[in-house]
């Protein structure tokens, strides 16, 4: 398996349920100016998705109007079954989007006054309410504003193991709070889930219970659940690898984040009722009003904020409410335009990601292309170079090492300065304000300092946490790349030097076994380490993130209980005056040994 495949693997690991606000990037100019054009449109580019063969399957639908334009399946649910994918009755799983429906739920109970938005919830855990840091409420929650870490373990299971409680699987895997609540937006599945268990303390029902009584039914929704085991559905597609074998799919352990399997039709229902201008005994306007509103914004200077659980977009007066989700094989995106009375829902049975296109044409075309800014000519004054990672990273558990492997969204290094200009990824930032900058992979940005901490945040909803320079990319990799080079070169002087010794038959064999195996133990180690990664990796689902982890740390204590030998036998090789380019090798060997063992502890792998 190529490091390549693994890179791309790890990367969708860590972003397990997958959540952005689309990057609303400009787009080619396509007429779609009547709602057929629309259609067409979307219809032309689905069927083209399939036909690439980006994806297996999809369902589409597209309301406008209160009127449903489009409600379509293409290609396969199930192509072993030559099963194809239909609008009505085949159901695909909509990841993250489930989380809007937490929102919807938690407006509900506001409306009836059993819920406070901004009292803190153990109001209502009682007892049950995880042991956190700071008191967070539903609004922290509802924003991802609740300081929580990535957390990929305890996340999935597998489809036959033994299902627990909601509230039993949020204690046991709770997160560390590394940001203050109202800080930073954070994008946390852990919080949509707790958020997810307020609701059922409050009502007294499993939250699957009420959102199928209170939603689902009064909305006729009846293809639509939150059941890990049951869908209402005739059909839930089965899901597709990128290269088209049938993958495996894990069940959503914290359900309320992304768990939700619907129709193209059900779909079709809920974003025409988010859109209806008539109240309703299920949801009413105001309360709809609210949920849609700026509820947190970095920066004020910024297009994007977030509502409850929706993010917000606003381009020239037209404001633009979405969501997306993600699951092992599925990538699905919501989103409606409130004054037009235009919305789509794509999922795809394949995490394809290609919907880009597709959104960015539909909101040029009726909303206007987004305006770019001039280019400033007057002097910044904040120097924004150093070293980023994103606010959506493992800090304090031993997921951290995988923040290294997400190098295309997740670690970021800014060169430059205020005078020269920044460049990121050998790309340079066009400075478009006072201090504010516009690039090609991050779009606009600004640095805001909170707290006594430096963020770097985008127009997209994105922030990274400006890091000390030993968390870089460039410092890490150099130590595992040192390490690993030393220990292949010393385990074959190791080796060859135990060979030459046992074919003359020295006498100080014995005194060489030992202190040129812990050398050869290290190598077998980390070989081993790296193809067992490999092979979970090739054919990896959520379920296995806590297995991979649990892995990963124990094999970094015995590498590192390994290397404390080899350390000892360099001691020895100097003692006894070895010859000197043996004793260099050691030497060198022992020097990256020692920064590897810190990095382990950076990591948090040991300790």
């Amino acid at each position: 398996m190529g490091m390549k495949k693994i890179y791309s693997v790890l990367l969708m690991m860590l972003i397990l349920l997958n959540f952005n606000y689309t990057s609303l990037v400009y787009a080619k100019t396509t007429d779609l100016s009547t709602d057929k054009k629309i259609t067409d449109y979307i219809d032309g580019k689905v069927n083209e998705l399939i036909k690439d063969k980006k994806s297996k399957g999809a369902i589409v639908s597209v309301v406008k109007d209160n009127n449903v334009l489009l409600s379509k399946g293409y290609g396969y649910a199930d192509e072993k079954n030559n099963i194809k994918a239909d609008g009505e009755n085949t159901a695909f799983r909509i990841g993250s989007v489930s989380k809007t429906f937490v929102a919807f739920a938690a407006m509900q109970m506001v409306e009836q006054g059993k819920l406070d938005m901004n009292a803190p919830i153990s109001k209502y855990l009682g007892e049950d309410s995880p042991k956190l840091k700071y008191p967070v409420t539903m609004h922290d929650l509802l924003t991802h504003t609740a300081g929580f870490e990535e957390k990929s373990s305890g996340l999935a299971i597998c489809q036959n193991a033994k299902e627990e409680t909601l509230g039993s699987v949020l204690k046991k895997y709770l997160p560390a709070q590394v940001f203050k609540p109202g800080e930073v937006e954070a994008y946390s599945n852990y919080g949509g889930a707790l958020a997810g268990y307020v609701i059922e303390k409050i009502c007294g029902k499993p939250f699957s219970k009420y959102a199928e009584e209170n939603i689902l039914k009064p909305l006729k929704m009846d293809s639509s659940t939150f059941d890990l085991h049951k869908s209402s559905a005739s059909l839930v597609s089965k899901g597709y690898k990128l290269d088209g074998r049938e993958g495996i799919e894990s069940l959503i352990n914290i359900y309320p984040a992304g768990s939700m399997t619907s129709t193209a039709s059900d779909m079709a229902k809920y974003m025409n009722f988010l859109m209806m201008d008539e109240d309703s005994s299920v949801l009413g306007n105001k309360a709809k009003e609210i949920m849609f509103s700026q509820q947190f914004k970095m920066d004020k200077k910024f297009s994007s904020s977030i509502g409850y659980a929706w993010g917000r977009n606003e381009r020239n007066g037209h404001f633009i409410y979405l969501h997306e989700g993600g699951t092992d094989n599925f990538s699905t995106i919501v989103f409606i335009i409130p004054d037009q009375k235009l919305g789509v829902f794509i999922s795809a049975n394949t995490q394809c990601g290609e919907f880009s296109e597709i959104i960015n044409t539909v909101l040029n075309n009726r909303c206007g292309a987004e305006q770019k800014k001039e280019p400033y000519s007057g002097k910044n004054q904040i120097d924004i170079s150093g070293n980023y990672i994103s606010v959506r990273s493992s800090f304090k558990s031993d997921e951290k090492f995988y923040n290294l492997l997400n190098t295309e969204s997740g670690l970021l290094h800014i060169s430059g300065n205020v005078n020269k200009g920044f460049i990121l990824n050998g790309k340079k930032f066009t400075s478009i304000g006072r201090d504010m900058y516009c690039h090609p992979d991050l779009g606009n940005i600004k640095q805001i300092e909170k707290n006594g901490r430096i963020y770097i945040t985008n127009d997209d909803g994105q922030s990274f946490i400006r890091v000390p320079w030993y968390e870089g990319f460039t410092w890490q990799i150099s130590v595992l790349g040192c390490f690993v080079i030393l220990t292949i070169v010393v385990s074959f002087i190791s080796a060859v030097s135990l060979i030459r010794g046992i074919v003359k038959g020295k006498k100080s064999v014995k005194y060489s076994l030992l202190a040129e195996i812990p050398a050869l133990f290290v190598f077998a180690a980390a070989a081993y380490t790296f193809i067992h990664l490999s092979l979970f990796f090739d054919n990896v689902v959520y379920s296995m993130a806590e297995e991979i982890f649990a892995f990963t740390r124990k094999a970094s204590e015995l590498i590192s209980i390994l290397g404390f030998l080899g350390v000892l036998s360099t001691i020895h090789f100097w003692l006894r005056k070895r010859n000197v380019f043996i004793r260099l090798f050691y030497a060198a060997w022992s020097i990256s040994y020692i920064l590897f063992l810190v990095w382990l502890i950076q990591s948090n792998l040991l300790f």
